[in-house]
């Protein structure tokens, strides 16, 4: 922005409710400035699987670009690129969303993940084949500010994907993301999609 702004990058472990003594980064950026931190997690002195809050303390919430990735030295990296979602943007009550699975469970690996915002969220999951059959349904509530990603076969109790699937994920209460990886079994290069608001 024209202006300066400033706040904390915090990072929540995996798994477990955020809370008021987790882990945490200064930025300051002076108008229209970019900053980059070539290891962010490194910073704030943790390692692991997690989420990061972007937390303003001052000015204009900055526009955040993350790349995670696969470093093979002189062969390049293989990775994703994530950008920030604005609160405005998760799933609330009464939304749903989609994601697909990939087609080749071969080639291919499939994870779903969540991430709640404050309040928490109640949320229900329905898998349909490639047809539209339902294969499970179920329903759990989370915390606030948790994250979580497992495997799909994990995720849905040990349900054998075969390619195609469908997860339909309707929000009862609270508000969160959802989304999905696929990710290359001999390349490990990842793809993420984000369940979007159905209209």
């Amino acid at each position: 922005s024209g202006s300066l702004a400033f706040g904390r990058l915090v990072y929540h472990p995996k798994e477990r409710s955020g809370s008021a003594g987790d882990s945490f980064v200064r930025y300051t950026l002076h108008p229209r400035q970019t900053l980059q931190f070539p290891n962010v997690l490194g910073l704030i002195g943790t390692t692991g699987n997690g989420s990061l809050d972007v937390v303003p303390e001052g000015g204009a919430t900055p526009v955040i670009r993350a790349r995670v990735y696969n470093d093979a030295g002189s062969l390049g990296t293989t990775g994703v690129t994530e950008y920030g979602l604005p609160p405005g943007d998760a799933l609330s009550a009464g939304d749903s969303g989609v994601l697909l699975a990939p087609s080749d469970f071969q080639k291919f690996r499939f994870s779903v993940g969540l991430r709640t915002l404050d309040s928490g969220a109640t949320l229900t999951f329905t898998l349909r084949d490639a047809y539209g059959s339902e294969l499970k349904k179920f329903t759990q509530n989370y915390p606030a500010t948790y994250y979580i990603q497992r495997s799909a076969a994990e995720f849905f109790e040990g349900i054998t994907f075969t390619g195609d699937e469908s997860v339909t994920v309707t929000v009862t209460s609270g508000s969160a993301f959802v989304y999905a990886t696929v990710a290359d079994n001999i390349t490990n290069d990842p793809a993420i999609q984000i369940a979007r608001r159905l209209p």
